[in-house]
C-alpha cells in the first residue's frame, strides 16, 4: 500500500497524527485495531508533538532536539503505515472511514484502456542486406522517437512485388511482418526480394492487444 497519505512537512504530519490518534482510539474495533495498538500509536503521536515543539521553539531548538524529533517522526511514520495496512485490509472499514482517518482511498475499479487513437508514421530507412530498416513515429509527434502513451508495440504489415502491382490499402491486402516493440526496428526480407517494391503499413497496439488506425502506406525499392 502506498504511504503517500502521510504528509511530508512536520506540522502537517503532526496534525494528521492527532486526527488519526483521536479517531482510532475512540473506537478501535471499528477499524480492525486493538486497544493496545491504538494506545501505542497514541504514545508515539504525543511524543512527536512534544519533540516537534521543542525542536521548533527558538529557545530550545538545538541539534540534539532536532535529532530527537527526527527519530520520533520516523517511529511515528513507521507505525502509521503498519496500522494503515490493517485498517485498509479490515472488511468492516468503509471508504468514508478511511477518508476520515486521512488515508488514501484505493481505486479498486481498473480504468478502461482505450485502443490507440492515432496512427503511426512509417519510414523505410534502408532495405539492403536482406533486411528492411523501419522507423515508426506517431502522427501527432512525428519527430519524437518514443511510442505514444498507452502503446506497447506496432503491428507491421507488408507486401513485396513488382512496381506494377497495386499498393495495399489495408492489412488484409498485405502480410504480417512483425510486432515491433521499438520505434526503430529491422525486418528480414525473403530471398529474391531485391529489385522489387516493398510496401509497408502499420497499426499501434496497446497492452490488451487492441489496434488503432492503419497508417498511410509507404514504399521503397528493395536494394540488393
Amino acid at each position: 500500500m502506498a504511504a503517500n497519505f502521510l504528509p511530508n512537512r512536520d506540522p502537517e504530519l503532526d496534525a494528521w497524527a492527532r486526527n488519526f490518534d483521536t479517531k482510532i482510539n475512540l473506537t478501535p474495533s471499528a477499524y480492525g485495531l486493538s486497544v493496545a495498538q491504538c494506545g501505542a500509536f497514541h504514545g508515539l503521536a504525543q511524543d512527536f508533538t512534544a519533540r516537534l515543539t521543542t525542536a521548533t521553539d527558538p529557545s530550545t531548538r538545538t541539534k540534539s532536539a532536532i535529532q530527537s524529533k527526527d527519530l520520533s517522526r520516523a517511529a511515528l511514520r513507521a507505525n502509521a503505515r503498519a496500522l494503515a495496512r490493517i485498517v485498509n485490509a479490515y472488511p468492516g472499514t468503509t471508504n468514508a472511514q478511511r477518508a476520515d482517518l486521512g488515508l488514501t482511498i484505493r481505486d479498486v475499479t481498473p480504468s478502461p484502456v482505450p485502443p490507440p487513437a492515432t496512427q503511426p508514421v512509417v519510414s523505410i530507412e534502408g532495405t539492403g542486406g536482406g533486411q528492411c530498416a523501419l522507423r515508426l513515429a506517431d502522427e501527432t509527434a512525428p519527430t519524437r522517437k518514443a511510442k505514444p502513451s498507452g502503446v506497447s508495440a506496432a503491428v507491421v504489415f507488408g507486401k513485396i512485388g513488382p512496381a506494377t502491382d497495386p499498393a495495399p490499402t489495408t492489412p488484409d491486402d498485405a502480410k504480417f511482418l512483425a510486432v515491433a516493440t521499438r520505434t526503430a526496428t529491422r525486418i528480414d526480407l525473403p530471398a529474391g526480394s531485391a529489385g522489387k517494391t516493398l510496401w509497408v503499413l502499420a497499426q499501434w497496439m496497446n497492452e490488451r492487444g487492441q489496434l488503432g488506425p492503419v497508417s498511410v502506406v509507404t514504399s521503397a525499392v528493395i536494394a540488393a
